[in-house]
């Protein structure tokens, strides 16, 4: 087997990134216990940036609203850092309804971030991004 999937989240409210990476870590409970899989997670956008210059993980959710470098600042810091890895960005909002944040998520969309998650995510909207962005064929 070759080198695991990193998958990483960024959200400033503990609770909101634990239980994504306990939803994620329970629907490939096999792939995690087998190696294949890695979770990690950070409080702010500004430690996603330091990790992407030094590997690509598989995936990024970043959070749209974080102090200090929110999830779309961090998208654009990543872009320059490690332009593959900005690829592989997801955005995570409660906040999609608002039309200056979905302006902006559509804007970085456009220059290269993958897609939008809402915020709470389902564990079926969680499987569909990962089946189809971290282990698709």
């Amino acid at each position: 087997m070759g080198v695991g999937k990193l998958v990483v989240i960024a959200d400033n409210v503990a609770a909101v990134r634990e239980t994504l990476r306990e939803t994620i870590e329970q629907l490939y409970e096999d792939r995690v216990a087998s190696g294949e899989l890695r979770v990690d997670t950070y409080e702010d956008g500004s430690g996603v940036v330091s990790l992407c210059a030094m590997t690509a993980p598989d995936l990024v959710i970043l959070d749209v609203a974080m102090p200090g470098l929110d999830g779309i600042e961090t998208f654009y810091c990543i872009k320059e850092v490690a332009p593959a890895a900005a690829a592989r960005v997801v955005f995570l909002t409660g906040l999609a309804g608002s039309e200056t944040v979905r302006a902006r998520i559509d804007r970085a969309i456009a220059a290269g971030a993958c897609g939008c998650l809402p915020k709470p995510a389902t564990a079926a909207e969680i499987k569909s991004l990962l089946d189809a962005r971290v282990f698709a064929a």
